[in-house]
């Protein structure tokens, strides 16, 4: 066995290791009972209406994807774009160990446009920038309602347009083909991401929530920046914990948060399972390319 499989079953390994771990500690410090009970009473066209939010935002998501790869000189299809997409949720959620979905993206790029490395590698680099600038900015916005003591609206809001513009500017001089989409691409970004937080609302609606939502959205956007360290299987555990964490200093009810981003993560799954469909096609086509 060469180093590389060695490597890919390590991380694999790891990577179940670490989201066993931090499930195991979040269940030992709340109610099991509550969190099934939770689920119990959940309202399934609620939970219904969560999962067209996500599945919109992923779309949104494949279509700014796109927009970086055209501005990257990869003249891809939607249509072949959005089977890209899904590929690599699919990858990244039931395949976690090896490549993983922005290597596999990358490799059926390079080989089927031959087009350079790095040009694809920094399309798919700038989309998942844009993906955490959005979520910083909106997870700003909750975090001025949450009317933190010591941050005032001006200076949040000083901060966001300075590091924006200063963000910008970097790519307007080290990477200028891609300034023209700068705009395009991170609206598209927002809109991805606001689709994912009103998702997050439908869940909550389906417990008929009556309380504040900006607790819960705001640890929401904190939690999703972490999960975005490919350290576990499609963010599970980290989410979990990152919520366990913010009970501490937010009002949240932690049976209520762990249902909210375990009901997330199992929507995600079943969004992301048609790209086994991709995956088959893909192998079919190889095996039989007449």
């Amino acid at each position: 066995m060469d180093k590389k499989k060695i490597w890919n079953i390590v991380k694999l390994i790891f990577k179940l290791c670490l989201t066993t771990l931090l499930i195991w500690f979040v269940f030992q410090k709340i109610n099991y009972e509550q969190v099934k009970s939770v689920f119990r009473r959940s309202d399934p066209l609620f939970i219904f209406f969560a999962w067209v939010f996500l599945f919109l935002s992923q779309i949104v998501s494949s279509w700014r994807l796109m927009g970086f790869l055209h501005a990257g000189g990869i003249p891809i299809s939607f249509r072949s774009n959005l089977r890209l997409y899904f590929l690599g949720l699919f990858y990244n959620n039931f395949l976690p160990g090896g490549i993983g979905g922005d290597g596999y993206k990358i490799y059926l790029l390079r080989n089927t446009y031959k087009k350079p490395v790095k040009s694809i590698f920094l399309s798919i680099i700038l989309d998942r920038v844009s993906g955490l600038w959005a979520i910083c900015v909106i997870g700003s916005l909750f975090l001025w309602l949450l009317q933190v003591w010591f941050i005032s609206n001006y200076s949040l809001l000083f901060i966001i347009v300075l590091i924006s513009v200063f963000y910008y500017i970097l790519i307007r001089y080290f990477l200028p083909g891609y300034a023209d989409y700068f705009l395009t691409g991170h609206l598209k970004a927002v809109v991805a991401q606001s689709l994912q937080v009103l998702s997050i609302v439908m869940i909550l609606l389906s417990q008929h929530f009556t309380g504040s939502f900006t607790p819960y959205l705001f640890s929401f956007l904190l939690s999703s920046i972490a999960a975005a360290v490919p350290v576990s299987i499609g963010g599970a555990g980290i989410r979990e914990y990152v919520m366990l964490n913010v009970a501490t200093v937010l009002p949240i009810d932690v049976p209520l948060a762990v249902f909210m981003t375990l009901t997330f993560y199992i929507l995600s799954l079943l969004i992301s399972a048609p790209g086994l469909w991709y995956v088959w096609k893909k192998s079919h086509e190889e095996d039989h390319p007449g």
